[in-house]
């Protein structure tokens, strides 16, 4: 009998737990948020690679889906040439293969994507001769805040 009521005891004391500790892990989580994978805003790679992966990070407490736009923007490249003094110059559209613009969907659980732009090696390569070339990318997404200064990139093909 005595087994049985400290069975009892213990069992109505685990259920009560759920009720008095409500569960708050949640709490101190951001909201969700769209930012690239990137450890500063130029990102210098061998021309020879032929590609480089954008890799795409939703991060906070996975509530929300998302649809992001990945896009060429000049204004990337202006704002970083007035911005450190520097000359580079946007890659020719013919030279990129088949990239101007892109959307990627992001389900609430979702937490990475990766876009690959890819170029015609053998062309780059004649330009990087005479000349520093780059790709300005930004994101945007509509809903979900953006992470400040993880929004552009500007991918620094080199010989």
């Amino acid at each position: 009998m005595k087994k049985i009521f400290y069975m009892l005891a213990t069992l109505a004391i685990t259920v009560s737990c759920g009720k008095v500790f409500p569960d708050d892990r949640e709490n101190h989580l951001p909201d969700d948020n769209i930012y690239l994978d990137v450890s500063s805003l130029k990102q210098d790679i061998p021309a020879s690679d032929g590609q480089y992966q954008i890799v795409i990070i939703k991060g906070g407490k996975g509530k929300s889906p998302a649809d992001v736009t990945v896009s060429i923007d000049q204004n990337v490249l202006k704002e970083y040439n007035e911005a450190n003094g520097a000359s580079y110059q946007m890659t020719p559209s013919n030279i990129i293969d088949d990239f101007s613009s892109t959307t990627v969907h992001f389900d609430a659980k979702d937490t990475r994507s990766v876009v690959t732009i890819t170029w015609n090696v053998a062309a780059l390569t004649a330009y990087l001769s005479v000349g520093k070339y780059v790709v300005p990318v930004s994101i945007s997404c509509e809903g979900l805040e953006m992470v400040e200064g993880k929004t552009k990139i500007l991918i620094h093909p080199t010989l």
